[in-house]
């Protein structure tokens, strides 16, 4: 190997350093070290030196090693070396992982990266030496490789007499064994403080979490499946999750989508090739620990506050219709939200989990939604169904509530957090579908009070929650304190203390009124009725309302009327106890 071609290599290995991506450059120069570099410049002298070898043999600079009985020249010696060199280098950026002493200079690169907005560089560098930074962090192989702290009295002793010959003068030792360890908890303390850093300029950076959520999504479930920080991990994972949230062909989205299939007992199938939903939901817990979802639920309060500041775009008022249909199972931000919290929260009952997860998003959504609620569309048909797509998001989380309350009917009797001891309105964190009784009872006031909403509307999304009741009365495996629970959580919205609305009562009562299949279920029915009246006369007298009329027939005997009954709809008469 002669000069020219020593310089072709080295023109090779130039244009490939040249075309490599920057990422990859960058992992280069963080694992080579000092000593890496000095072989490396060690290495080009050497192969100089060979080039000029018989200049250096004039003048007497020649080691007289008698290589040419190995056949060996200056020409196929650089060969060789230059084999050597590539072996290495091969090694040291394939094989070896970089350094602990190279951390600080990672948290540099880091920040100059973030400085210069060259974040596809930062992902492509967290990825490559995340596993190993999270080694660093947890410092288990490195304590105890190094660690003497195992050691008990008695072996420091004779190990003391080894080294000094004595038996009785310990001090020393101890003293030297005390520094050592001190250096030690220093140095594992200043390696995760700069490891720290580097999760916070990078986990905890909006702009770098977007970029991961465009570019490499599945980094994520590495991220978030680490031992580290649980806070760190809860904040990433919220910062996360509402970047995916807010970019409709994102893997979110795509997954929600390829996860409408259920199995028996309206549970959820969680996919395999579904990474991200597997990931949280396989083990709800996992969802639990991370906050799952506070992202999706914060989220998508900020969008409905951000329509009703800026109604002009809200298409949401739109009339419902087979285009929103279709958008319904790909883009839809609300509709997708509430598919989350559906698939979640069902696992969650499930798989035992006593903690209900923040369905009372639920509420809120209900709120804000009812707020931004119109018919004022010209297009909208205000006796359709859903006379726009609200209607149809509200009807939805009412029915997603319902779904979770008909899971009584699948879940073993003595499951943990499913035990319910009575039907006060009381909260009860541990029970999901207690608190889904709640949510409910709240969410359908919240409709039935607002103004914006068609009366035909409240009371079909109130007839759909009833529906509920009756299941539970029929279910005899289900205790039937949920019935009265979800009974008193309809009249009372869902809260012992909330202040009496004779209207929404009133509508409520109507309601049951006009439920066709009265006659099907008749004893549940009328004690229904009968629980109803009494609760409706017992807040505000025998008189008329805004929905009803009460004529009182005789002392036990009152006739309970619709002001909205059409002409051939039946009327009921109950009796009634005396002191009612």
């Amino acid at each position: 190997m002669n000069i020219s071609d020593l310089l072709t290599i080295l023109t090779i290995l130039l244009a490939v350093y040249v075309i490599l991506p920057k990422a990859k450059i960058l992992d280069i120069r963080l694992r080579l070290t000092i000593l890496d570099w000095m072989v490396i410049w060690s290495t080009l002298l050497l192969l100089l030196y060979l080039q000029f070898y018989d200049v250096f043999d004039s003048i007497g600079l020649t080691p007289n090693y008698n290589l040419s009985r190995y056949n060996l020249n200056p020409n196929n010696f650089s060969f060789l070396v230059v084999l050597l060199l590539s072996l290495y280098l091969i090694i040291k950026t394939h094989l070896v992982p970089f350094s602990s002493y190279k951390l600080n200079d990672l948290k540099k690169l880091f920040e100059q990266l973030g400085y210069r907005k060259e974040l596809g560089q930062m992902v492509g560098l967290l990825d490559k030496h995340y596993n190993k930074l999270i080694k660093f962090y947890a410092q288990d192989k490195f304590v105890r490789r190094h660690s003497i702290g195992a050691l008990d009295t008695q072996s420091i002793h004779r190990l003391n007499a080894i080294l000094t010959g004595s038996k009785t003068k310990t001090s020393k030792f101890l003293k030297l064994k005390q520094n050592f360890k001190e250096r030690i908890k220093k140095r594992l303390t200043d390696r995760r403080d700069i490891i720290s850093d580097i999760f916070k300029i990078s986990l905890l950076n909006t702009r770098v979490v977007n970029e991961i959520s465009k570019t490499n999504p599945y980094l994520a479930i590495k991220i978030l499946d680490a031992k580290i920080d649980i806070w760190h991990k809860r904040k990433f994972c919220e910062l996360y999750l509402k970047s995916l949230f807010s970019d409709p062909s994102s893997i979110l989205y795509s997954e929600l989508n390829n996860n409408h299939s259920t199995g028996s007992g309206s549970r959820y199938e969680k996919p395999e090739s579904n990474k991200l939903l597997h990931y949280l939901f396989s083990d709800v817990k996992k969802a639990e620990d991370l906050y799952a979802w506070k992202a999706i639920g914060e989220k998508t309060i900020a969008f409905l506050v951000e329509l009703q500041r800026n109604p002009d775009k809200d298409t949401y008022n739109l009339p419902y219709d087979r285009l929103y249909e279709e958008e319904l199972q790909s883009s839809c931000f609300l509709s997708n939200a509430i598919w989350f919290f559906k698939i979640m929260v069902t696992e969650a009952i499930y798989q035992n989990i006593k903690w209900h997860m923040w369905l009372h998003y639920f509420k809120y959504f209900t709120k804000h939604i009812c707020e931004n609620y119109s018919l004022d569309n010209p297009y909208v048909d205000k006796d359709a169904e859903f006379p726009n797509r609200y209607s149809y998001l509200l009807y939805e989380m009412q029915c997603t509530l319902c779904e979770w309350i008909r899971l009584l009917q699948y879940i073993p009797t003595d499951q943990e957090n499913i035990q319910l001891d009575n039907s006060v309105l009381h909260s009860n964190n541990s029970n999901i579908v207690q608190s889904s009784i709640l949510a409910l009872g709240r969410c359908i006031y919240t409709i039935s009070s607002s103004n914006n909403i068609p009366d035909s509307f409240k009371r079909y999304l109130i007839e759909g929650s009833l529906d509920v009741y009756f299941n539970i009365r029929i279910w005899s495996q289900v205790n039937q304190n949920y019935a009265e629970l979800l009974l008193n959580s309809l009249l009372d919205a869902g809260d012992q203390f909330y202040k009496k609305d004779e209207d929404y009562n009133g509508i409520v009562l109507d309601t049951l009124l006009h439920i066709d299949t009265a006659p099907l279920i008749d004893d549940h029915f009328k004690d229904c009725l009968d629980k109803v009246v009494k609760h409706f006369i017992n807040n505000y007298g025998e008189q008329e309302s805004k929905y009803i009329f009460l004529e009182r027939l005789d002392d036990n005997t009152l006739q309970v009327k619709s002001k909205l009954l059409e002409s051939g709809r039946f009327e009921r008469c109950y009796k009634i106890d005396s002191h009612c």
